[in-house]
């Protein structure tokens, strides 16, 4: 028998104002797709975690807005 694997992927900020936490890939603001190719995408790995985001992001919580630059692993 053979079944196929599932990849879950969060790309999860904290809101600098409220401190609440929520998933990008969630919001409307962002295009899932362009989020991906920035964390993700081959050519990506040569540049550094620091550098490898970047995208504006909006706090459902408090409504916010902040940006997001690079990524923890």
């Amino acid at each position: 028998m053979t079944v196929k694997a599932s990849l879950v992927m969060e790309l999860n900020a904290t809101c600098p104002e409220c401190d609440h936490e929520f998933d990008l890939f969630k919001t409307s603001k962002n295009d899932r797709g362009e989020l991906y190719r920035q964390v993700i995408a081959d050519a990506r790995w040569e540049i550094e975690a620091d550098d490898r985001l970047e995208c504006e992001a909006v706090c459902p919580e408090c409504s916010v807005e902040f940006t997001v630059k690079g990524v923890e692993w």
